[in-house]
């Protein structure tokens, strides 16, 4: 289906009428911009994954890089690929034509419509036979339906093994009761919609635990008696820049506890003082080994 997609652009070649820039945004490039664009660019959940799940599925560990390094860049190549299609596939602006399809009104409709909507154009717009919009934009929705699906997969079994392996020995081999830990708050978080609120600190949870993923893969680096500032400024780098967004967000005029929301605001500044301890504790292991 992204083949699909990606070769309907190619051949379509749909023009971006977007503007550029937007004046008067309600938050700041920096450090905003660097927790909103995660998975398709660095991500602390793909850390999580890679030491989870994927270290355990490997038949042997010179299958890491082929398996960890090309499914990064394919998710790269999606992240842009979805930038196209919302940006090309409706025209911006209300009432620009593509019928009443505009990127404002289709997003109005919930971001899986503006996304089923945008290939739908774009693949309709090939000329395959049986393939009209209503079906390609069937195909869409069903492609982002099933990305949604494995990575909440993925989720619930990462969650297990991070439960586990923090439990004392009894419980970590009682599968059923781990299991249980994690689906029964995951459920009520979802009957309630309350993970609409807590999905507001995804961005800076997943920014941060990419920095300290880096931390550590920079201890593993050192080890071997490599070179490790080319892991280490972007670690820095990502660090800071998470911790500024954090504080941001939590004291700003609108921020989380102007708005009363004090769970939140509790949440991202135990996020803040967790995130500094962990690094201080990675960082001064790296000093220790002298990493050059």
């Amino acid at each position: 289906l992204l083949l699909l997609g990606m070769v309907s652009i190619l051949l379509i070649r749909p023009e971006i009428n977007a503007t550029a820039y937007i004046s008067g945004p309600i938050f700041p490039l920096w450090p905003i911009l660097f927790i909103t664009v995660a998975c398709g660019a660095i991500s602390g959940f793909h850390g999580l994954v890679a030491s989870g799940t994927t270290s355990k599925q490997l038949a042997k560990e010179s299958h890491g890089r082929a398996v960890g390094y090309g499914g990064m860049l394919l998710e790269g190549t999606l992240a842009i690929f979805v930038t196209i299609v919302v940006i090309a596939g409706v025209k911006w602006g209300l009432g620009a034509g593509m019928g009443a399809q505009t990127f404002q009104t289709e997003l109005g409709k919930g971001w899986i419509i503006l996304f089923s909507s945008g290939y739908g154009n774009i693949v309709s717009s090939v000329g395959i036979p049986f393939i009209t919009f209503a079906v390609a934009s069937l195909i869409g929705a069903s492609m982002v339906n099933q990305f949604i699906l494995t990575t909440v997969d993925s989720s619930v079994r990462l969650s297990r093994f991070i439960i586990s392996e923090s439990l004392i020995t009894r419980l970590r081999k009682r599968r059923i009761f781990v299991t249980l830990l994690i689906l029964i708050p995951s459920w009520l978080l979802a009957v309630t919609n309350s993970y609409e609120s807590l999905w507001r600190l995804f961005g800076s949870s997943n920014q941060l635990i990419a920095s300290i993923t880096m931390i550590g893969v920079s201890a593993f680096f050192i080890s071997k008696k490599t070179n490790v500032k080319f892991i280490i400024i972007p670690a820095v780098l990502v660090l800071v820049t998470t911790l500024a967004a954090l504080l941001y967000l939590t004291f700003r005029a609108g921020g989380y506890i102007s708005q009363g929301n004090f769970v939140l605001a509790g949440i991202s500044m135990s996020m803040f003082l967790l995130g500094i301890f962990v690094a201080k504790e990675g960082f001064d292991v790296l000093r220790k080994k002298k990493w050059h």
